[in-house]
């Protein structure tokens, strides 16, 4: 049915819910790009048997460099058997070869927990979403050169009892960290005080953390602190003039903390 449903050239949005074919339909494995120049974005869902994103996806034969030139989203959801993402045209001497998404700006993933992408991350993304069962990517993330990520959010990965040291060098550049819903993640690392463009951190559900680390006090540039459905004990902790560690957080020029939620996590 996918097969011949090729939308027109002007469509800027495509969403594909439920496909259940083991590879894309003629139009999306070859010369993409030029099928659809004018893509913005992509949003594929429960896709199951789809193996791999490859190169030719986007780069049309017997041409150069043609990629997505348009598309700034890319939604990758509940696609349980892909195994990889190729996001750089091939290069010779091990060299890393042209972005084939140059100008994606949010890429958000989830449920796909065989995912590893080739070679990296687009270096054009400001915006990464990672949701459930996504933590070995997170682990083992790796960026095409020149990337400077903005806007973090990390969210129901319910394995991951610390965030991984390997991201500490991703994150120079980050201006919004947003953590959700990490049931068993119990403490923030030290090394979260070297983000010195943070602007925002938001912490959601995550109710094992019981305390900030010492080097949240170096975030000069932190404006807002977001803490939901967080312990008591944090929350008595960092509590304004009375609590144990206010003095970390009082620089911060707008705090909300709340221990309330609607459901048993």
């Amino acid at each position: 049915m996918l097969e011949a449903l090729q939308p027109h050239q002007n469509l800027q949005e495509l969403f594909i819910l439920n496909y259940s074919g083991t590879m894309f339909p003629s139009w999306m494995r070859s010369q993409m790009e030029s099928f659809l120049p004018n893509l913005v974005r992509i949003n594929l869902y429960r896709i199951l048997k789809i193996r791999r994103i490859s190169e030719e996806f986007c780069v049309a034969r017997n041409t150069a460099g043609t990629s997505f030139s348009s598309l700034k989203r890319l939604g990758l959801h509940d696609m349980a058997e892909l195994e990889e993402w190729v996001t750089a045209a091939a290069a010779g001497d091990g060299e890393r070869g042209t972005s084939l998404f140059p100008c994606l700006e949010k890429l958000e993933i989830s449920d796909c927990p065989k995912l590893r992408v080739r070679p990296g991350i687009p270096p054009s993304v400001e915006t990464l979403n990672l949701g459930s069962s996504m933590l070995p990517l997170l682990t083992g993330l790796d960026v095409c050169d020149g990337m400077s990520l903005k806007h973090l959010s990390i969210g129901w990965l319910e394995d991951m009892i610390n965030l991984p040291w390997s991201i500490r060098h991703l994150l120079t550049s980050l201006e919004t960290l947003e953590i959700s819903y990490c049931k068993f993640l119990a403490t923030l690392p030290e090394w979260l005080g070297e983000l010195s463009s943070l602007r925002s951190l938001e912490i959601e559900g995550c109710r094992l953390i019981d305390r900030l680390p010492e080097s949240i006090q170096r975030l000069t540039a932190l404006e807002t602190l977001d803490i939901e459905r967080c312990s008591e004990s944090l929350k008595k902790r960092i509590e304004k003039e009375t609590g144990e560690d206010w003095d970390k957080i009082s620089h911060i020029p707008n705090i909300r903390i709340s221990t309330g939620y609607p459901w048993e996590l």
